[in-house]
């Protein structure tokens, strides 16, 4: 038995997925005015699969703080039975329990997955480098499975830390979780490093000016867009996972909302001309001109130089809500990618 009665665990779980739910909806809105809005009148085109991933995310964490919230009534005020609340919140394989973990092994996946795909962005389109994290998101989605399966089919009167079976999986499964996370991010805080002394580089004079604020800015872009949040939660529900205690209902559940609240914010980033890629972008439009102008100087004899103004039309900038992006290939497919 638990430290922590199941009782008290799921009335903590509901409080904590709550204002987990309270942010996502917060920054869910932002995310949909980011995808669907006008920049300077102008409108931009819809990036469906960020816009039906992001909603997918939303409707997956409303239903299962929904599922919350149906499973205390339930319990605190419809069941009559003896034992009490208690009793029917022990029963692991009821169909509530079911349903939750398997929003939880979804949003994960989802949210995973997109953080994946964030990666092979910034990185250049390159495949190399989400091999091993594919091959480990793979391998979650098969152990989440025969979690489910497991949960579904105990028939047993007990929380999922005392259902030794299912406990397992579902240790491996944010076990895999964590690693896959670790990759991504640390991957995805290694690239923000390299593109920043890049732009440190060719922008000393604009970034000198206010070098606290860049700080800031760098610590910014560090926790939103290598999913670091997200990645603290994914380790704390492994941690009191493994501990055997039902304070894993209530982590777990917030986990499910943080997963979107990321994936917004992440969005929202990327809209507003501010991510990684967008000044990856700046550095090479930087390095470009730079390269045309020395290609154009053209040494006159007698010793002076006369440097020829160079536009070509290759090179195309749009700069749209303090945003730069170039339109070269292999670099940004479209302003609005994650």
């Amino acid at each position: 038995m638990s430290a922590f009665p199941i009782t008290e665990a799921q009335i903590v779980s509901l409080f904590m997925e709550s204002v987990g739910f309270g942010l996502h909806i917060a920054t869910f809105i932002v995310c949909l005015r980011t995808l669907l809005g006008n920049s300077r009148g102008v409108r931009k085109p819809i990036n469906w699969p960020l816009l039906c991933i992001a909603i997918s995310l939303f409707i997956v964490g409303a239903y299962d703080v929904a599922l919350s919230l149906y499973h205390i009534i339930v319990a605190f005020v419809l069941y009559q039975g003896p034992g009490g609340a208690a009793a029917s919140l022990d029963h692991i394989s009821n169909w509530v329990n079911v349903f939750k973990s398997s929003n939880n092994f979804a949003q994960t996946l989802i949210a995973d997955a997109a953080l994946i795909y964030r990666c092979w962005v910034i990185y250049g389109h390159r495949w190399a480098i989400i091999i091993l994290p594919s091959i480990v998101w793979v391998a979650d989605t098969i152990v989440s499975a025969v979690e489910v399966y497991y949960t579904a089919t105990l028939r047993a009167d007990s929380t999922l830390p005392e259902a030794q079976r299912a406990n397992a999986f579902a240790q491996a499964y944010i076990s895999l979780t964590f690693v896959q996370n670790v990759m991504t991010t640390g991957l995805i805080i290694y690239r923000i490093w390299t593109v920043h002394k890049q732009s440190s580089r060719y922008f000393s004079q604009s970034y000198s000016t206010n070098g606290a604020g860049m700080g800031l800015s760098r610590i910014n872009r560090i926790l939103i867009e290598s999913a670091m949040l997200y990645t603290i939660v994914v380790f704390i529900t492994l941690v009191v996972d493994f501990d055997n205690n039902n304070s894993v209902y209530g982590v777990s559940s917030f986990l499910v909302e943080i997963a979107g609240v990321q994936f917004d914010l992440i969005i929202i980033r990327v809209g507003q001309g501010i991510a990684t890629e967008h000044m990856q972008t700046a550095v090479e439009s930087q390095q470009l001109e730079l390269r045309i102008r020395r290609d154009t100087t053209v040494e006159r004899s007698g010793g002076s130089k006369t440097v020829m103004q160079s536009h070509p039309s290759h090179t195309h900038f749009d700069v749209e809500d303090s945003s730069l992006h170039q339109k070269s290939p292999g670099l940004v497919e479209d302003a609005h990618d994650v």
